[in-house]
């Protein structure tokens, strides 16, 4: 035991002997630490979308705002047809396109039921990845729109609907909004702290 005190005390007289230490030992890690979380942020953001909206219906319209309103995707361009955003892709102005096919609208009142077409540029695996993602989540939320608000409304309760016997809510603990600066700053502290180790053994 008094060995290690005999060492502790010698590496605190070390740290104080040499000021270029404190340095690396407090500021170092604090400046990493603000810095390092947010330049490391795994969001995409800006995702190039073009709208391939063959209705024209309010429906396909409500669901193009809702994308419009999402900071993930950018609209640039709507058509009404497929060709501009086949382009788009292949030029590299737009990451993917949305084709909303005609009858959208009529079909969810009459049948409950439509179909969305999602074409993505997979060059870059992990965007094209996300973009599915975030795409999803906001046909997932349109869809949950439709339901509540529109169908009952017009007294069309979706059609074969069955109770579901059991309903999932999720929670996020401790990173309720899936915050990336959150979960980076536990890794990069231990990589700082590793890294701060081996620089001080070595002076």
């Amino acid at each position: 035991m008094r060995t290690i005190l005999f060492i502790v005390q010698k590496e605190f007289r070390q740290i104080f002997r040499h000021r270029t230490m404190l340095p690396i030992l407090f500021l170092m890690p604090f400046v990493q630490l603000l810095i390092l979380p947010h330049a490391a942020d795994y969001e995409v953001r800006n995702i190039n979308l073009q709208v391939v909206d063959r209705d024209a219906s309010g429906f396909s319209r409500q669901l193009i705002s809702q994308f419009e309103a999402s900071d993930h995707f950018r609209i640039v361009a709507i058509s009404d047809h497929k060709a501009p955003a086949i382009d788009a892709i292949e030029r590299g102005e737009a990451d993917l396109f949305l084709e909303i096919p005609p009858y959208f609208e009529r079909d969810l009142l009459r049948d409950q039921h439509a179909q969305l077409q999602l074409s993505i540029d997979a060059i870059n695996g992990a965007k094209a990845g996300l973009a599915q993602q975030y795409a999803q989540a906001i046909v997932l939320d349109f869809n949950q729109d439709i339901l509540v608000e529109w169908l009952p409304r017009l007294n069309l309760p979706p059609a074969g609907a069955t109770p579901r016997p059991i309903d999932i809510t999720y929670s996020n603990w401790f990173n309720p909004g899936l915050d990336y600066d959150t979960f980076m700053v536990p890794g990069i502290l231990v990589l700082l702290i590793t890294m701060i180790g081996g620089f001080l053994s070595g002076m």
